[in-house]
């Protein structure tokens, strides 16, 4: 389950009129993430209701900050990659203390956590400290810089990931050469096309070569 801030104040006053507390209400749930949210006071209540600790906002100013990624396999290619800076505008850390659950970071700003998760009984909660929200039909021009893209976007993938969300993946991780009009020579400069097919076939490579015809 994917829940916002809003969602989450729901959830803590529909608990109250049950008499049951929020772990209860999420209890059927194996991963919940929580995303989209500003950390405002009563968001960080029922946080901490939920974990049963402690919990305190902290916010950025200035670009001196990056994103720090745990070296896990849900991360993938960011495993283990500091970058930054972070979006102040819309990104903040939070301290948790006083919890019996486990909680591991996977994404730090500093001493503090951006994206983490909190083990409780029978269900995981992901929790990813941002308000934003990557818009997929933005149209983009150039390569999305990872610092401009990370916090909208990936945590909503690392959870999906860790949850075994089934997804179309190439079964060929190969790297691709490109080589840009070249003459239609039998040899030209470097290029041999008859040896640089046998290494195409040994490396497992891929070649694109564009011409003017």
């Amino acid at each position: 389950m994917i829940l916002s801030g809003q969602h989450l104040n729901a959830a803590r006053a529909l608990a109250r009129t049950r008499s049951v507390s929020l772990a209860q209400v999420f209890g059927n749930f194996a991963a919940v993430l929580l995303c989209a949210w500003e950390g405002k006071t009563e968001n960080i209540r029922c946080l901490a209701e939920w974990i049963g600790g402690k919990v305190e906002v902290s916010r950025f100013q200035g670009d001196a900050h990056c994103y720090a990624v745990k070296a896990l396999a849900l991360a993938k290619p960011f495993s283990g990659l500091e970058f930054g800076p972070v979006k102040a505008e819309s990104d903040f850390g939070l301290t948790v203390a006083g919890t019996s659950c486990p909680v591991e970071t996977i994404v730090s700003i500093g001493e503090l956590s951006f994206f983490f998760r909190a083990m409780l009984p029978g269900t995981q909660l992901f929790v990813s400290c941002s308000s934003c929200i990557f818009d997929v039909d933005a149209e983009a021009r150039r390569n999305l810089r990872a610092a401009l893209s990370f916090s909208g976007l990936a945590p909503l993938l690392f959870f999906l990931r860790d949850c075994g969300i089934s997804a179309w993946q190439t079964p060929l991780r190969a790297a691709n050469i490109l080589i840009d009009d070249p003459d239609l020579k039998k040899s030209y400069g470097f290029i041999d096309p008859k040896t640089l097919a046998q290494w195409v076939d040994k490396l497992g490579c891929a070649v694109s070569i564009g011409f003017i015809p």
